[in-house]
């Protein structure tokens, strides 16, 4: 396996919020950080899925074969 990449998940919000309307925005913002992380990890489950799938029916190709 390589050598992972750092990933950086980014967001606009505040680093230290301060009135009510400014902590409401940094929900919002890491809650939209959270959909965007969970978007990635639904994708790589997905290609994870088919890429199970298609190595199953080759090990079930090449036992039939034999």
């Amino acid at each position: 396996m390589k050598e992972p990449d750092t990933c950086v998940v980014e967001y606009c919000g505040f680093k230290d919020p301060k009135t009510p309307e400014e902590l409401a925005f940094e929900i919002l913002g890491l809650e939209t950080a959270i959909y965007e992380a969970k978007k990635r990890i639904a994708t790589l489950k997905q290609s994870g899925y088919l890429v199970q799938t298609i190595l199953r029916e080759l090990s079930n190709d090449n036992s039939n074969s034999k």
